[in-house]
C-alpha cells in the first residue's frame, strides 16, 4: 500500500464509521469524532478558535480572573482547556443544554480528572426560569443548535429537530458567586441579550470580563453592551467580542 493510500485510510477511517477516539491535544485529553468539524480540527492539530482562546487565557492571567463561566460550553473546548492549563481558576461552571454536547463535555471533563474543578450543568441560560423550544442540529456539527425564539435569521428549519429544554438565569444559578473577578463567555447562537438580562445582578456584584459571539449586527450589539450594561469594548477576533467592566 502506498504512503498516500495509508495516510488517506488513517484520515478517513473515523469519518466513515463516526467512531470516537481519545486524543491528546493542546495539553489535554479529548474524546473526538473525525466527522465533527471542530473535533476534526483538534485531531489534525488545529485548535478551533485558537486566537480567541489565547486572548482569553491572556486576559485571565493578566487580570487575576479566578472564576470562568462558560455559557454554551459545547464539548468543553474552553472549559477543559482553561481548567487544565490555568490552575489559578478556582471556579469553572459550564452550561450546556444540548444532550449530546453535555455528555461529550462530561466525558472530556472525566478524561482530564477535572470533575472536581468543573461544575457542568445541563441547563440553558435566559432571562427567566422556564421551558423553551430548542433546535438541535441534525448533522454532525453540534455547535449549531439554538433556542428557537431567538434563532438567527436564515436558520433553516429542515436542518434541525425541535425539542424542549430547561433554562434559568445566571442570577439564580450563580447566586453564591460574589465580589470575584469573573470571565463570562457567551456562545448561544443569538440568545445573548436574554442571557445578559438574566444576569444583571451577577454582573453588577462581580468584576467581569465578557466574551460574546455576535453573529449579526455587531456594531449594534456592541453599542447595546456599552449603553445598557456599562461594559467597555476591549477587542474582537472574528465573531467574538471582548468587553470589561468594574463593579
Amino acid at each position: 500500500m502506498s504512503l498516500i493510500r495509508k495516510v488517506k485510510k488513517l484520515a478517513l477511517r473515523d469519518y466513515v464509521t463516526d467512531h470516537p477516539r481519545t486524543y491528546r491535544r493542546f495539553g489535554a485529553l479529548w474524546l473526538l469524532r473525525y466527522r465533527n468539524y471542530i473535533d476534526r480540527k483538534l485531531i489534525l492539530g488545529e485548535r478551533y478558535e485558537d486566537p480567541q482562546l489565547k486572548y482569553c487565557a491572556q486576559l485571565i492571567k493578566e487580570r487575576g480572573v479566578s472564576c470562568f463561566i462558560d455559557a454554551g460550553a459545547n464539548f468543553g473546548l474552553y472549559s477543559v482547556s482553561l481548567a487544565a492549563s490555568l490552575p489559578a481558576l478556582s471556579t469553572v461552571v459550564a452550561f450546556e443544554p444540548d444532550r449530546r454536547n453535555f455528555n461529550h463535555l462530561c466525558a472530556n471533563i472525566y478524561l482530564n480528572s477535572l470533575d472536581v474543578r468543573i461544575d457542568a450543568r445541563r441547563m440553558g441560560l435566559s432571562h427567566a426560569r422556564r421551558s423553551v423550544s430548542f433546535l438541535v442540529n441534525k448533522g454532525s456539527s453540534t455547535g449549531m443548535s439554538r433556542i428557537a425564539e431567538t434563532a438567527p435569521v436564515g436558520t433553516k428549519a429542515e436542518l434541525f429537530e425541535e425539542t424542549i429544554i430547561e433554562v434559568d438565569t445566571l442570577d439564580a444559578q450563580l447566586e453564591g458567586i460574589r465580589e470575584q473577578v469573573v470571565y463570562l463567555k457567551i456562545d448561544v447562537e443569538g440568545h445573548e441579550q436574554s442571557v445578559i438580562a438574566g444576569g444583571r445582578s451577577f454582573l453588577e456584584r462581580n468584576r467581569c470580563f465578557l466574551q460574546m459571539e455576535i453573529l449579526s449586527n455587531p456594531q449594534e450589539m456592541v453599542n447595546w453592551v456599552r449603553e445598557k450594561i456599562g461594559f467597555s469594548y476591549l477587542h474582537h477576533i472574528g465573531s467574538d467580542y471582548f468587553f470589561e467592566r468594574s463593579p
